[in-house]
C-alpha cells in the first residue's frame, strides 16, 4: 500500500469510528472532529460508500455552521453482518447481528458439552449458520466473519480448555471453525467473560474505559480485566480470572476453587433439575422476603464474593466492577453485605470502587463475540503496511 493509499485510508477509518461513536455526522462535522478539510473527507467517505459501509441518512436540520447544509452520514446496517456464538455447559447460543449489532436472527439450543465434542459442536454450529443466512436471504460475502465465546479458557492462539470436560481440553476451536465456515470469513474465539467485557466497554466513552473489571457469574465465574478500552486476555488467555483463584484453606481442603464455590453449584438445592437455570435464578430473585435457608446461602455467597473481589480489587485496581452474567440477578440481595464486608477489610481511607450491576440478559457474550469480530473494521491499519 503506497503512503498516499494508506492516509487516505487512515482517513475512512477514523470517520468510521466517530460515525461509530457519534452518531450520524455530516462531512463538516466529521472534517472538523479530524482538524482536515473537506475534500480530504469526502475521499475517505467515498470509499467507506463504495464498500457499503456508510450511506446517506438525509439532510442535516439546523446546525450552528456556515454554509449550505450537507448530507448526513450514518453507518448502514446492512453493510456488513456478523455471527457470534456462545457455547456454555448448558447451551449454544447463536446470533446473526447486522452493522449496527441489532439481533437480525437467534438460536437458542440446549446441549451438554460434556456429552457433545467440539467437532459436533462445530456441526451444530454450521447448521445453524447456514439456517440463519438462507432465512435472512444473505449470501456467505454479506457476512464480515463469525467470532465464538467458550465458558473456558482460550489461549491468544484460539485453543480451548475447559478443565471439567476432558474433550474440550486443548480444542483448536478456531482451525475448526475456518475449516466449517466460508472461505474468507474473520474468524475469532474468546471465553465468555472477555465478550462479555468488550461488549460493556466498547461503547464507553475514552475516560471510562481507563480500567474496568468485569465479573460474569454463572455455572463457573468468569472475569475479565479492561484498561484504557482494550480487554486483558493474558499471556494465556486467563488475564483476570479470578474464579480460577483458591480462597481460603476451607475451599483449598474441599479442593475447590472460587467458581465451583460460589457459581451455580452454590445454588444447587434451589435449582435443581430445572431444565433452563436462569428461570430457577430469576425466580429466586423475585422473592420478596427469602426464607432462612435461602438466607443463609446467600450469605456464605456474599462472604465468598467479598472475599475474591478484595484480592481482585487489591490486585488490578479497578475503578469500577461490573457484575454480569445469569447470577447477577442475585446480587441486588447481598450487594450491601458485600460493600460492607469489602470496606471493612479495605486499606484504611481508600474507598472500594463502585460495583455496577449489568443484569444477566443486557449484555450476551454471542453478542460480545460478534462484536469482537466487527471491530475488524474499525481498526487502523499498520504503518508497516507501507511500501517501501
Amino acid at each position: 500500500m503506497t503512503t498516499t493509499r494508506l492516509l487516505r485510508h487512515v482517513n475512512s477509518q477514523k470517520c468510521l469510528r466517530l460515525l461509530r461513536d457519534k452518531g450520524p455526522q455530516s462531512k463538516a462535522d466529521l472534517a472538523r472532529e479530524l482538524g482536515v478539510t473537506k475534500t480530504t473527507v469526502g475521499y475517505a467517505v467515498g470509499e467507506l460508500m463504495d464498500a457499503g459501509l456508510v450511506v446517506e441518512a438525509g439532510v442535516e436540520q439546523g446546525g450552528g455552521y456556515r454554509g449550505r447544509p450537507g448530507n448526513v452520514l450514518s453507518l448502514n446496517s446492512n453493510g456488513a453482518f456478523f455471527v457470534g456464538v456462545e457455547v456454555t455447559p448448558e447451551h449454544l447460543l447463536a446470533v446473526l447481528c447486522d452493522f449496527s449489532l441489532a439481533i437480525v436472527r437467534r438460536v437458542n439450543v440446549p446441549i451438554k458439552i460434556s456429552e457433545m465434542p467440539a467437532e459436533d459442536v462445530v456441526e451444530r454450529v454450521k447448521s445453524i449458520v447456514d439456517a440463519m443466512l438462507r432465512e435472512s436471504r444473505l449470501a456467505d460475502s454479506d457476512v464480515y466473519g463469525l467470532g465464538m465465546s467458550v465458558s473456558g479458557i482460550v489461549t491468544p492462539a484460539g485453543k480451548v480448555f475447559i478443565p471439567p470436560v476432558r474433550s474440550w481440553n486443548d480444542v483448536d476451536l478456531t482451525v475448526m471453525l475456518t475449516a466449517a465456515m466460508p472461505s474468507g470469513w474473520v474468524i475469532k474465539c474468546c471465553n465468555d467473560a472477555a465478550a462479555t467485557a468488550f461488549l460493556i466497554s466498547e461503547p464507553l466513552p475514552e475516560r471510562e474505559k481507563e480500567s474496568l473489571l468485569v465479573l460474569v457469574l454463572a455455572s463457573g465465574i468468569g472475569s475479565a480485566v479492561v484498561r484504557n478500552g482494550i480487554v486483558d486476555r493474558g499471556a494465556h488467555g486467563v488475564a483476570g480470572e479470578i474464579g480460577l483463584m483458591r480462597l481460603s484453606d476451607e475451599l483449598s481442603q474441599s479442593g475447590k476453587t472460587f467458581q465451583e464455590g460460589a457459581g451455580y453449584a452454590h445454588f444447587a438445592k434451589f435449582i435443581g433439575a430445572a431444565k433452563d437455570p436462569e428461570d430457577a435464578l430469576n425466580a429466586l430473585a423475585a422473592i420478596a422476603e427469602p426464607d432462612t435457608e435461602l438466607l443463609e446461602v446467600l450469605s456464605i455467597w456474599s462472604d465468598r464474593l467479598a472475599a475474591a473481589l478484595l484480592n481482585a480489587i487489591y490486585l488490578l485496581d479497578p475503578a469500577v466492577i461490573v457484575v454480569s452474567g445469569p447470577l447477577s440477578v442475585l446480587y441486588p440481595k447481598v450487594a450491601d453485605k458485600v460493600a460492607e464486608r469489602l470496606q471493612a477489610k479495605f486499606i484504611p481511607g481508600l474507598s472500594v470502587p463502585p460495583i455496577v450491576v449489568d443484569g444477566p440478559g443486557q449484555r450476551l457474550p454471542a453478542v460480545g463475540a460478534a462484536a469482537l469480530i466487527r471491530e475488524d473494521l474499525f481498526l487502523l491499519p499498520a504503518f508497516s503496511s507501507v511500501a517501501a
